[in-house]
């Protein structure tokens, strides 16, 4: 009789969690086994509830014998909740990597770079940082007779400016090329050197305290190399790419190790950042 009374209570009780029903005879050994090893006095109980109630018995066995899967409707509701949840997931973990991004690139306590300067472009027209105002600006450090990494760098940027700037309602990007060479970079071969990469690409040369006023601006660092037989030689020099503001502020720079997917990545949530401080 208690095992009668032990499987009306899982009859009664178990539902509010999942259908009792002979499917799950292993649970209702586990609490026949445990609760006809208490006391004598829980066994006494039992029986006289049973006695009191005789009717428990029928009650029983005809919950017993209901068999209750789940419904193809309870299956949807359960599909879609599911569902649900994992789309709120999806949507907090892309926004949590976003903002984590954003601040990876925060520039906080960022180095005081950039200023006023005034140079003289390859077309010989002179130039000035305010000219640039407006546009985003990416400003290159090299020199013509570099046998790879210039050449590279450039082409990165070309790359970079042709995404943003092929985009119609998108910010405009300029590129600079800023000579540390000015000895053999004269206007005439820089006009040539830039327009192999993108007509965007504007070279930029001037008298030796215009150049070094820049420099200082920007820190860059460069040695000229040893002279070999023919005259020609080396310069190695600092090797990133810096991005400014519409308002001539330093942003961000990248370095040779960045490709083109992650300036492009960085630039962009840059540029957003902006665009949502304004509004």
């Amino acid at each position: 009789m208690e095992r009668i009374l032990i499987r009306k209570m899982c009859a009664v009780c178990m539902p509010s969690l999942f259908p009792c029903n002979r499917s799950i005879t292993r649970l209702h050994g586990c609490v026949q086994k445990k609760l006809l090893h208490q006391t004598s006095t829980s066994q006494n109980f039992l029986r006289r509830k049973l006695q009191e109630n005789p009717t428990v018995i029928v009650r029983c066995a005809s919950r017993m014998n209901r068999e209750t899967p789940m419904s193809w409707k309870h299956f949807a509701v359960m599909t879609a909740c599911l569902a649900g949840v994992y789309a709120g997931y999806e949507y907090f973990d892309r926004q949590w990597k976003k903002e984590k991004m954003i601040a990876t690139y925060e520039n906080v306590g960022s180095p005081q770079l950039g200023g006023s300067w005034r140079l003289t472009d390859h077309n010989g027209v002179e130039r000035t940082d305010k000219e640039f105002f407006g546009k985003w600006l990416l400003i290159y450090f090299g020199f013509t007779h570099c046998p790879d990494i210039c050449p590279d760098e450039l082409e990165k940027i070309a790359k970079v400016v042709e995404h943003f700037n092929k985009q119609p309602d998108g910010p405009r990007v300029k590129p600079l090329f800023v000579t540390i060479d000015p000895e053999r970079d004269t206007k005439e071969i820089m006009k040539k050197y830039c327009e192999e990469f993108t007509p965007e690409l504007l070279g930029l040369t001037g008298t030796k305290e215009q150049l070094q006023n820049i420099y200082q601006k920007f820190h860059v660092y460069f040695k000229y190399g040893d002279k070999d037989e023919t005259g020609d030689y080396l310069v190695d020099h600092t090797l990133l790419t810096y991005l400014m503001t519409p308002e001539g502020i330093y942003a961000d720079h990248f370095s040779k190790r960045s490709s083109t997917e992650k300036v492009i990545q960085n630039m962009t949530l840059r540029m957003n950042k902006k665009d949502t401080s304004k509004s």
